[in-house]
Parts: structure tokens; C-alpha cells; sequence
């Protein structure tokens, strides 16, 4: 009698996916972890709140109730039909439209889960129904990016901050039994990351990089989890979500050298391919974002307080303590620490985003002196700037 076990089955399915079939999977996947994510971070796209909003450009007025709502729900829509009808050209452009809005309107929104999302989902745009060669070309373009996401995030790893603050606050959130083990495991973190996604493409070692790639994910999601943390819980569903894409997009083998000519046959791919590879290298000298540049866990990007003189605190409005009562100093606002103690998330890390946040402010004081931003740029390896204040 032969005994099949059940992960035999599960990966003989997995393989025996058409190209179809696979993108279908797939694109539900990253649909339904950006709809998840939404929901354990409300406040970021719905509701009243204190922390203000960040638009693109000034001009931009701040969506109140009921056009955030509306908005939220018309994008809900619109997720909900892309998952029912893959895929309908129209309701796909109709999701990217509404990405696009929900971003530009409030910066915090795009958090490098939803900037990683978004860049999946414009690779949809090239599928056509009955196509296989569409439909490896976006396959492969998915596989790209997530290998290219996942270099960068250990790249960024590379500083001083990271190996004197991230990883003795990964090693607080285990067990006091197991800190030796996750503390040597968080250095070896970045290297893991870099190596990782490069050696998931070779045959030989393909399961080994799907297997780290897949434990790091879950690493992440110890740390962020009720179990660690319980801090910016929307990264949950997209730690899950790229574990699982792991699995269905690089079970089965593509022939690199292939699938790369086939993609760079049309220029607009090999332009965006070389895009996404090399902007997060602008980065590292602040002339790009930090989100943009799969930047995650590295503690390198920019931070900024705001200093408050007593009387404009005594004018902020009530409620607005709960989430400023943990500083060091009532006069004192770390915008980072409220921005997660309210909205669940970490505040856009760039200037423009913390200067949006002292003009707040500046609405409650009655002189410009009585409020002061003091900006710390990201550190990089070619420079260390010096604080800020004005």
C-alpha cells in the first residue's frame, strides 16, 4: 500500500498549478493581506483623529468624514470585485486609481506594505487571458520584486543603529532563555536576507532560500505580534501573505536567463525592473525615501520631536494626551511614538512628513516661537548629520 503524505500532495499540487491559476492565487493573496492590513490599522484611513494628515502636496486639503469613508469603501469595493473577477482590465485600474489617492492624500498610508503591494499589483497589467507567455512575464516580474524588496531590506541593516538598538530589542521580545540564540540570529539577519533571495533562483539551493526567507517572515511576525510587540500589527497579513507567495511563485523552477529575456523584450519592463533595483540606492545618501527603498526593521530612517512651549500645550485640544502621556517631557512629543500610539502605524519618515505635523501644531500657538521641530536625518555610511532644530 502506498502512503502519500499530505506536504507531498500539497507541493505536487502547487506544481502541477497552470500559469494561470498560479497569478489567480496569487493576486488574491496580496488582495486580501492589503484588505486585512487596512483593518488592523483603521484609524490610519477612517475616522477622527488627532494625528494630522500628510498629503503629497500642500494644496491637497485633508479628506474628512464622510469623504474618508467613502473613499475607504469605494477602494473595499473595488478590492473585493478585483478577487471575484481576475481579471477585469477595467476593475484593475479602477484598484490602482484608488491606491494612488489613498496615498497621495495621506503619506502615513504608504507603509512599506502597501508600497510593496502596490508595485505587485501594477505588474498585473501586462496579463492577458490565455497568454502563457503574459503570464510567466508576470511571474517573473513578481519573483523580481520580492527578491529586489527583500535584498534591500537587509542592505539597510548595514548601520550602526541596527546593531545597537534593533537587535537587542528583537533578542527583549523572546524568551531571557532563548536571547543568546536570537541574538545571533539577528546578526546574521541581514546576510541571510541579502543571500536569501539570491540563492532561491538556482535550483540546488531553491528550497533552502524558500525556507529563509519563510522563517524570517515569521520572525517578523513573532516580533510584531501579540506574542512580541503588539506594534504596527498591519504588517501581520503582508509577513503571512509573502510567505505564502514564497511558496507559490518559486516552488516551481524558472529558467532565469529565459524568463529575463523574455521580460526585457519590452523596454517599459526593463526600465521598471531597473527602477525598483536601483532607487533605493539614492537612499543612501536621503535622496529617496526610506519607505520607497524597502527599508524595514533597520531603524535608519530620519526621526523628529516637536517641542511645545507651555502655553500652546495648554491650548491642544482634549483627548490629544493619551497618546502623548508616555514622553519623557509634557513639552516633548515624539511624532513616531504617537503616530503608533494612535493610528497603529509609524509615521512616514521624511521631513516634508514631520513639517506637516509642527504646521498642526502651529495652529494652537499663538507665535511661531512656541513651537520647534528638531529633525535628526537618516544616518548613512557617508554621512552623519547633525540634529535640526527650527
Amino acid at each position: 500500500m502506498t502512503v502519500v503524505k499530505f506536504q507531498d500532495l500539497n507541493i505536487t499540487m502547487i506544481k502541477s498549478l497552470t500559469e494561470e491559476k498560479t497569478l489567480r492565487f496569487s493576486y488574491t493573496v496580496i488582495l486580501v493581506s492589503v484588505i486585512t492590513s487596512i483593518f488592523l490599522s483603521i484609524k490610519l484611513w477612517v475616522g477622527q483623529r488627532f494625528f494630522p494628515s500628510i498629503p503629497l502636496f500642500d494644496f491637497l486639503p485633508t479628506l474628512k468624514t464622510p469623504l474618508d469613508s467613502i473613499l475607504l469603501y469605494l477602494t473595499e469595493i473595488a478590492i473585493t470585485l478585483n478577487i471575484i473577477y481576475f481579471f477585469d482590465k477595467r476593475l484593475h485600474l479602477c484598484l490602482i486609481f484608488s491606491f494612488i489617492i489613498l496615498g497621495v492624500f495621506d503619506l502615513s498610508r504608504i507603509q512599506p506594505w502597501y508600497f510593496h503591494a502596490f508595485l505587485m499589483i501594477i505588474s498585473f497589467l501586462g496579463y492577458i487571458k490565455d497568454s502563457e507567455k503574459s503570464q510567466t512575464k508576470i511571474i517573473f516580474l513578481l519573483k523580481v520584486i520580492i527578491s529586489i524588496s527583500l535584498i534591500w531590506n537587509g542592505l539597510n541593516k548595514i548601520n550602526i543603529s541596527y546593531f545597537n538598538e534593533v537587535i537587542p530589542w528583537f533578542s527583549k521580545a523572546f524568551s531571557s532563555k532563548t536571547n543568546d540564540i536570537i541574538y545571533t540570529f539577528s546578526i546574521l539577519l541581514p546576510l541571510l536576507e541579502i543571500i536569501s533571495p539570491i540563492i532561491i533562483w538556482r535550483e540546488k539551493t531553491r528550497k533552502l532560500g524558500m525556507f529563509l526567507i519563510i522563517i524570517i517572515q515569521f520572525f517578523y511576525i513573532f516580533i510584531t505580534s501579540p506574542l512580541g510587540y503588539n506594534i504596527n500589527l498591519s504588517m501581520l497579513p503582508w509577513h503571512f501573505s509573502l510567505s505564502i507567495l514564497i511558496f507559490l511563485l518559486f516552488q516551481k523552477s524558472h529558467n532565469f536567463r529565459e524568463n529575463i529575456s523574455l521580460v526585457f523584450e519590452r523596454k517599459s519592463l526593463k526600465i521598471a525592473i531597473i527602477t525598483i533595483a536601483f532607487l533605493p540606492l539614492l537612499n543612501l545618501f536621503n535622496l529617496w525615501d526610506s519607505y520607497l527603498s524597502f527599508n524595514l526593521y533597520s531603524n535608519a530612517g530620519s526621526s523628529a520631536k516637536i517641542y511645545l512651549s507651555d502655553k500652546a500645550l495648554n491650548f491642544l485640544p482634549s483627548g490629544i494626551e493619551n497618546h502623548l502621556k508616555n514622553e519623557e517631557s509634557p513639552n516633548t512629543i515624539d511624532i513616531k511614538k504617537w503616530a503608533v500610539s494612535e493610528l497603529g502605524v509609524c509615521v512616514y519618515p521624511e521631513k516634508r512628513a514631520y513639517e506637516r505635523v509642527k504646521k498642526y501644531f502651529l495652529e494652537y500657538a499663538s507665535d511661531s516661537s512656541e513651537v520647534m521641530l528638531n529633525y535628526q536625518e537618516k544616518r548613512t555610511i557617508f554621512k552623519n548629520p547633525e540634529p535640526i532644530v527650527n
